[in-house]
């Protein structure tokens, strides 16, 4: 049966009735009351929830998920709260549909970021990064993966209605950690990891024999005399004194990559202190990132500090502070050319036969004699440790 427009009804039941009544109304949480002796019965619906009803968070505030024509995606962090990592990247790499994130190859390497794939020619591609509801002019570097409570992606043009034309290549939304606790008692966390990492594949450089033949092909190539019977007149003439050095030409360097390559390692530790009260809520968080890559001298260390702090003074006022610290170092020097590049002191192009030091023990600047190519070891002397 159904009311009247006040909402009235009667119904006939007999007196200790043990049936269940029911009231329903749509989009309204239907209810249901057992009668027994009871004569009047008077019921309030309160609304139902649906998704259509979910708020969103976007830009500087809140809208209902059905006024959102746009593509809004949620990074599942949870999942992945154990994983050390050097940012948040590193996590959500591969979980997001539309969210390209590419890889490194150096200690604390930032990959770089597209939404839904290249979006401008001329100008930058990387999507808009907002953090706390303000734009972020530092990189996720900045921020410990720790101190990361919601990361959202907006992947479409609409997002321009909130940022402008400065989110045409999307919009990356991050809301960092609040006051948390347990029955009233504040929260401590400690999160410490270590791990080793070494590469996936050595770079193959060529030995003795493949050099030379390199070097017969290309000056075949070029038109010029390549007689495998002269090849010491071809060489500098340091590499033609250690090529005469033994009948059987050894090389003095087996394998010159051998001397940049390290096993590498990270140290990950993150120390948190959290409360929530009716009135405050706080969130106090240090963070340290010390990396060596896999290369010799590739190091990277990060040191950050986040205090969040929110106060309800009245029913109508709150004060908050949201502040952090935030220190990235690479303290190594760059050896140039260790992923096969053309510098003029890349490890890539040592020649078998070079020498890589005087009599007296010190590093040549140019162990192969050409002027062309110094000596890597000699412009990182942090190399000297191996």
């Amino acid at each position: 049966m159904a009311t009247n427009e006040q909402g009235e009804y009667t119904i006939d039941i007999p007196e200790g009735s043990s049936k269940i009544l029911q009231f329903s109304y749509v989009a309204l949480v239907p209810r249901e009351v057992k009668i027994g002796n009871t004569k009047e019965i008077n019921i309030s619906l309160v609304p139902a929830v649906t998704e259509e009803q979910e708020v969103v968070v976007v830009g500087y505030g809140t809208q209902k998920k059905q006024a959102i024509t746009g593509a809004v995606v949620q990074a599942d962090l949870k999942k992945y709260e154990n994983v050390a990592s050097n940012n948040v990247l590193e996590r959500v790499k591969g979980t997001i549909a539309g969210l390209n994130v590419a890889g490194t190859n150096t200690a604390g390497g930032l990959a770089t970021v597209s939404i839904r794939g290249q979006n401008s020619i001329n100008a930058g591609s990387a999507p808009l990064l907002v953090v706390d509801g303000a734009i972020f002019r530092g990189t996720l570097n900045d921020i410990a993966p720790a101190d990361i409570e919601s990361f959202t992606v907006l992947k479409d043009a609409s997002a321009a209605a909130v940022y402008g034309s400065r989110s045409a290549n999307g919009v990356i939304l991050i809301e960092t950690k609040k006051g948390s606790g347990s029955n009233g008692k504040p929260q401590f966390d400690v999160n410490v990891s270590y791990g080793t990492s070494s590469e996936l594949k050595h770079l193959d450089v060529y030995d003795g024999p493949g050099y030379i033949q390199r070097l017969l092909d290309i000056r075949q190539s070029l038109g010029q005399v390549a007689d495998p019977t002269q090849v010491a007149a071809y060489l500098q003439v340091e590499e033609a004194k250690n090529y005469n050095a033994t009948p059987g030409h050894t090389p003095t360097l087996v394998d010159p990559y051998s001397l940049f390559r390290q096993t590498g390692n990270m140290l990950n530790a993150t120390v948190s202190y959290s409360q929530k009260t009716d009135k405050t809520q706080y969130y106090i968080s240090g963070s340290m990132v010390n990396q060596k890559g896999v290369i010799t001298d590739d190091q990277y260390k990060h040191y950050s500090a986040r205090v969040n702090v929110e106060s309800n003074l009245t029913n109508w006022l709150k004060v908050g502070v949201r502040a952090y610290y935030s220190n990235v170092s690479y303290p190594g020097r760059t050896i140039y050319g260790t992923s096969g590049g053309g510098s003029s002191s890349s490890p890539y192009w040592f020649s078998p036969y070079a020498t890589l030091k005087d009599a007296n023990g010190s590093y040549l600047q140019f162990p192969q004699t050409t002027t062309s190519f110094n000596n890597p070891l000699l412009a990182n002397p942090g190399c000297s440790d191996k």
